[in-house]
């Protein structure tokens, strides 16, 4: 079966989450998800987040894209001259269609689920972001607004912070 056939409502109890070395235990999940025409909706509550999205997006595209634009944009910022070039001149096209997804989050009690990831980032409980994340034959955009009472990058703390985050990178270019 193909998870971009997936529509309808599914709830689970007592379900795990693992990323292959850590566990993490959820009390409550619910997805509902459905297509009209081209676009897809999604709403997913569980007692850690609610995530509520809309977009032309398939859940194939994103899971494809994401972690490979996440580390693009890891690669530019740590800056390593000979690697981002080694990087993109052997950089397979993207195969994705052009996608759009807006999102509502509230991250209800988030810093479990941040932890199967990263264990450096820590953000306050019930904060909310919304944004919108796209990506075109030659960018990707992304832009989150939000609100958080502390967020933990590491070593750095923020408090009672309004975040207004926008950028847009190039495909085939290391430019942000």
């Amino acid at each position: 079966t193909n998870l971009n056939d997936f529509e309808g409502d599914a709830s689970f109890s007592h379900t795990n989450l693992t990323n292959g070395k850590k566990v993490l235990a959820l009390d409550t999940l619910k997805i509902i998800t459905e297509r009209v025409d081209k676009d897809r909706y999604l709403n997913l509550f569980s007692d850690l987040v609610e995530i509520n999205a809309d977009g032309n997006f398939t859940y194939g595209d994103l899971i494809e894209d994401l972690p490979r634009l996440f580390g693009e944009y890891m690669m530019v910022i740590e800056n390593k001259k000979s690697v981002v070039e080694d990087y993109y001149k052997n950089a397979k096209p993207y195969s994705t269609p052009d996608y759009r997804v807006n999102f509502n989050l509230l991250l209800k009690k988030a810093n479990p689920l941040l932890a199967l990831f990263n264990q450096e980032t820590i953000i306050s409980d019930n904060s909310r972001l919304g944004g919108t994340f796209a990506k075109n034959e030659q960018k990707a955009s992304f832009n989150v607004i939000g609100l958080c009472s502390k967020i933990q990058l590491g070593g750095i703390k923020f408090y009672n912070s309004r975040l207004n985050y926008n950028s847009s990178k190039s495909l085939y270019h290391p430019f942000v």
